[in-house]
């Protein structure tokens, strides 16, 4: 059985999502770690609502607030209430 081509294909195909998925989750770990701490420097410590809300968003929500960090004054403008 492990020695089928169709086996072979399958695991393949499993490895190669499994690090796909790997890669991506680091990604977005190291991009949040990253805007955490330009944005500390930037407006001091977030709360703990603030960073629960920082620690389950997505790649795409952590690039758009990267984006707005030169321009806000506080959490409350990147994340409101």
């Amino acid at each position: 059985m492990k020695e089928s081509m169709t086996y072979q294909k399958i695991l393949a195909d499993g490895m190669a999502e499994g690090r796909a998925e790997g890669i991506a989750l680091g990604r977005t770990k190291g991009e949040r770690l990253l805007f955490l701490k330009f944005a500390t420097r930037r407006l001091g410590e977030p709360d703990e609502r603030t960073l629960s809300i920082i620690q389950a968003a997505t790649a795409e929500q952590i690039g758009a607030w990267m984006e707005a960090i030169l321009t806000i004054e506080n959490w409350s403008e990147l994340i409101p209430t």
